[in-house]
């Protein structure tokens, strides 16, 4: 289950030298295929797509391929048995 505020769209570009935190989560549409994923944009039209998960290496894309759907605010899981 997510939590997501379509308000929210715009990727903050994160400045050169500025303090490293977090990317924020976003949810989003990629070649009509819904992921989640924490974005970073290094620059105007280029996005980095991360995966909390090391096994997962970062993904480069333009901005204007993806759909942005909104920022995660929240997300949990049941346990499967």
């Amino acid at each position: 289950m997510v939590l997501i505020d379509k308000s929210k769209t715009e990727i903050p570009v994160r400045k050169p030298g500025s303090a490293r935190i977090r990317s924020p989560i976003f949810a989003f549409l990629d070649d009509g295929t819904a992921r989640i994923k924490r974005i970073e944009r290094p620059e105007d039209g280029q996005v980095m797509l991360l995966s909390d998960n090391p096994d997962y290496p970062p993904q480069f894309a333009k901005i204007e391929t993806l759909s942005i759907i909104g920022k995660v605010l929240w997300w949990g899981h049941t346990n499967r048995e």
